[in-house]
């Protein structure tokens, strides 16, 4: 236990004085806690989520009488736990690792190494990574609109090993800043 919060104690202050002496990398919180340098070609940034859900039950008297009192009346479970770690260095080569621990296990969610800006190509991800085939898949479980998926997609597989080469042919983010 001590050692814990010695290397916690040391970790906190040797951040605190990174910060605080001129440093080439920068330390924001912003949906995560990442890390880059002035020119942004080093960015890191490691966060996670935790989805808990939340029960609580009451029922009258007369429900009661026909099938007797409720033996729990409120219940939380956590639905999804997950830490990432994820970045790009030189602005060509991305990484990420996504974990996720779910029925006391650990699942592999996102992990693969990608170089960007292939002349002809576009992009390419190595490893363990989503299928591009469903809008819904491809969605993050932190925007989909209901609480759980459609029961389709639990027949086919989300994330497979493999190699994934892909491009965008409109970059509509910067025909908009453009305007």
């Amino acid at each position: 236990m001590k050692f814990k919060r010695t290397v916690t104690v040391v970790l906190v202050l040797s951040i605190v004085s990174l910060s605080a002496q001129e440093t080439p990398f920068s330390f924001k919180w912003r949906n995560g806690f990442k890390v880059e340098n002035k020119d942004e070609s080093f960015k890191f940034k490691f966060g996670g989520r935790v989805m808990l859900d939340n029960a609580f039950i009451n029922q009258d008297e007369d429900l009661d009488a026909i099938f007797g009192k409720l033996e729990t009346t409120s219940a939380a479970e956590i639905r999804r736990a997950r830490i990432f770690f994820s970045g790009s260095v030189y602005n060509n080569l991305e990484f990420k690792l996504d974990l996720d621990f779910e029925g006391g296990r650990v699942a592999m969610k996102d992990i693969f190494i990608g170089i960007k800006k292939i002349p002809v190509i576009g992009n390419v991800r190595v490893g363990y990574i989503k299928e591009p085939f469903r809008f819904e898949m491809l969605t993050s479980s932190k925007y989909i609109t209901f609480m759980e998926r459609s029961l389709i997609s639990d027949y086919v597989p989300t994330r497979n090993n493999g190699i994934l080469l892909f491009s965008r042919s409109l970059n509509t983010t910067q025909s908009i800043n453009n305007q």
